[in-house]
């Protein structure tokens, strides 16, 4: 599945009724989910990371106008990268919960950064961003 917002690069050809293949194209660059709308710009409120047995607890404000939420996370000590979300690989959830639990160890270290994107598929230009100690 292609996630919105997201910029890939593509080559398009024709294929006709009877199977018949046209020449690929030159490659594009193209950003999934752009089907109307603008970029929302202010980022999701009240979010909190505490930790819970096993992980920690991600907590955040329901925001008007989103269609859902996306968590960007990295595990370790505390000197970990922040998560980056041009990175799919710190994608860790996505859909229209407001709490989401992230497993860890007891003491490591799980950064976050929470977005919101509207029915048009455009994600949050902005995030909130926080941390906390699995328990």
């Amino acid at each position: 599945d292609l996630l919105p917002g997201i910029k890939y690069r593509v080559r398009i050809r024709a294929i006709d009724g009877e199977g018949n293949k046209g020449d690929y194209s030159d490659p594009i660059d193209i950003i999934s989910g752009m089907g109307g709308g603008s970029r929302p710009s202010t980022a999701v409120a009240g979010l909190n990371v505490s930790g819970v047995t096993g992980g920690v607890e991600v907590t955040w404000n329901a925001k008007s106008g989103a269609r859902g939420y996306e968590i960007y996370a990295t595990i370790g000590n505390g000197s970990q990268a922040d998560p980056d979300p041009t990175n799919k690989a710190d994608l860790i959830y996505r859909g229209n919960a407001i709490k989401f639990v992230i497993q860890a160890k007891t003491g490591e270290n799980v950064k976050v950064k929470v977005g919101w994107f509207d029915e048009f598929g455009w994600n949050s230009s902005t995030y909130a961003s926080a941390n906390g100690n699995a328990s």
